[in-house]
C-alpha cells in the first residue's frame, strides 16, 4: 500500500476490498502536493491517478503522468510525487494489487495469449486516458459507494477485467512484457540508479531504497565504487550540471537550483560558491 515517507500524513481517506485477507482493490483520497513511497515486494500493481498530475520514479525510470492516466508497475520500490491540480482539490488514486497466487488461481491455464515476452524491459507501463479504463474506474467508484454489493466473485471478475483491458491499450506491447515478467524485480546497480536520478530531488535514503539497499550498505558500497561519499559525489555532479545550465540556458538561478536536485536556493548558492569561488549569478555575469 502507499505510505507516507516522513511527511505529515495527507491521506484523507482510504477504502479497500480484501480477498483471502489481502487488500486487492483500494481507493485513496490524497491531499497533494506530497511524496509517498511504496514497496511492492510480492505483487505488481495497476494505479490510476484521478484529478492529479503525478511524477512516478522507479530505480531506472521517471514518468510524468497527467490526471486520469494510469500505470502498471512491477514489484519493486517506487516514489510517487502527487503534484495536484489547478483547483487545488484532493485527488483520487485507485489501486488494483496483482498478487501472483490470485492471478494463478484466476488463470488456471495460461495468461491471455497476447501476453508474451518481448525485448523491452521496463518497470512502468504507462496507460493513457481511455474510455474503457475510465469506465472501469467509474465502476470501482460505484462499488466503493455501495461496498455491500461487492463479493469475492466480483473482485475476481474486476481483476480479470483490468488485465484484459490493459492488453487492449495503445501501450499493449509494454504491458505484455510487464505481465510476462511481472514478479521478477530488476536488480539494479548503484550506477544505474545514479544515472537515472542524479538530478532528481531524492534523499540519500530514497536513493538507497531504489537500489534495494539499506542506507549503511548503500554508503559503504558507494565509497568502494566511487572513492567518495555519496553526498560529496552528488553535490559535485549537480553543481557541474548547474554550471552548464547557467552557461547554456536562460533559466533563472532558482530554476537551475531545482533542476539539478537542490532543495533550496540558499544551500545551492552557498555550495556553488564554495566549489567555484563565485556565486551562481556572478558566474553567469562573468561568462
Amino acid at each position: 500500500m502507499l505510505k507516507n515517507d516522513g511527511v505529515p500524513i495527507m491521506i484523507l481517506n482510504r477504502e479497500s476490498f480484501e480477498l483471502n485477507n489481502k487488500c486487492v482493490i483500494e481507493k485513496l483520497l490524497i491531499k497533494p502536493p506530497h511524496r509517498y513511497s511504496t514497496v511492492f515486494q510480492d505483487k505488481a500493481c495497476f494505479l490510476h491517478f484521478k484529478y492529479t498530475d503525478t511524477v512516478l520514479l522507479s530505480a531506472t525510470e521517471k514518468r510524468y503522468l497527467v490526471q486520469n492516466e494510469s500505470v502498471l508497475i512491477k514489484c519493486g520500490t517506487f516514489f510517487a510525487d502527487f503534484i495536484g491540480n489547478l483547483k487545488d482539490e484532493p485527488c483520487e488514486v485507485y489501486a488494483v494489487h496483482l498478487y501472483p497466487d490470485i492471478l494463478k488461481d484466476l488463470y488456471k491455464a495460461d495468461f491471455p495469449v497476447a501476453i508474451k515476452p518481448i525485448s523491452e524491459k521496463k518497470d512502468i507501463g504507462e496507460i493513457k486516458e481511455s474510455f474503457f479504463i475510465t469506465h472501469f474506474i467509474d465502476s470501482l467508484s460505484l462499488y466503493f459507494e455501495h461496498p455491500e454489493a461487492m463479493n469475492p466473485d466480483l473482485l475476481l471478475l474486476k481483476m480479470k477485467e483490468i488485465v484484459l483491458l490493459l492488453m487492449q491499450t495503445s501501450n499493449a506491447k509494454t504491458i505484455s512484457s510487464l505481465f510476462f515478467d511481472l514478479y521478477s524485480p530488476r536488480y539494479v546497480t548503484i550506477s544505474e540508479v545514479l544515472e537515472n536520478h542524479l538530478h532528481d530531488d531524492l534523499s540519500m535514503n530514497e536513493l538507497a531504497n531504489l537500489a534495494g539497499l539499506s542506507l549503511s550498505t548503500f554508503k559503504r558500497e558507494f565509497k568502494k565504487q566511487f572513492k567518495d561519499t555519496p553526498s560529496n559525489y552528488l553535490r559535485d555532479k549537480r553543481l557541474e550540471k548547474a554550471k552548464d545550465l547557467l552557461l547554456k540556458t536562460e533559466l533563472t538561478v532558482s530554476e537551475v537550483c531545482y533542476e539539478v536536485g537542490f532543495k533550496d536556493i540558499a544551500h545551492f548558492s552557498r555550495s556553488f560558491k564554495e566549489k567555484y569561488n563565485v556565486s551562481p549569478s556572478g558566474f553567469r555575469l562573468l561568462n
